[in-house]
């Protein structure tokens, strides 16, 4: 079975208030070593999509 990739022009719609994300606010709190955990929200509506971590 192959699986095709294919581009296309549109933006994600936050969860939370349904706007169009053209971009993602990314948080990053804590001192220098803790720097590694970032949390993404919306910048309309300021709720969390999603965290991530920094190996």
């Amino acid at each position: 079975m192959d699986v095709r990739v294919v581009e296309r022009d549109f933006f994600p719609i936050c969860p939370y208030c349904e706007s169009e994300l053209d971009e993602i606010v990314e948080i990053k709190r804590g001192w220098w070593i803790f720097r590694m955990v970032s949390v993404y929200c919306c910048p309309y509506c300021c709720k969390i999509l999603g965290t991530g971590f920094r190996a």
